[in-house]
């Protein structure tokens, strides 16, 4: 496995992930994004995306998978990089409850 420790130091929020979709495996994350998330790298390295950040039950109008996924997708075909505008994505508190974010 390589050594992302120069990427975890990178300004940012964010996160690099494998194009083994639909899993779409996290390699590395930002030291920023576990601070961001409240989260530890062994609840997020070598997990799918999808798993980390799994759909909030109680959000009937929740879209953020389907457009996360087909921005990764268009990733993929295209080899290149993509823009998706701001939205609603709620993430997973310890508890099991959601927190709002944008």
């Amino acid at each position: 496995m390589m050594d992302f420790r120069a990427y975890e130091a990178t300004p940012g929020i964010s996160v690099i992930v494998l194009p083994d979709a639909p899993v779409y495996t996290h390699v590395a994350v930002s030291n920023d994004f576990i601070k961001a998330f409240g989260m530890n790298r062994k609840d997020v390295i070598k997990k799918g995306h999808f798993t980390v950040f799994p759909k909030n039950p109680e959000d009937l109008n929740f879209n953020g998978e389907e457009n996360l996924q087909a921005s990764f997708e268009y990733i993929i075909a295209n080899k290149t990089s993509h823009e998706i505008a701001v939205q609603r994505y709620d993430t997973p508190n310890p508890d099991g409850t959601f927190c709002k974010k944008y």
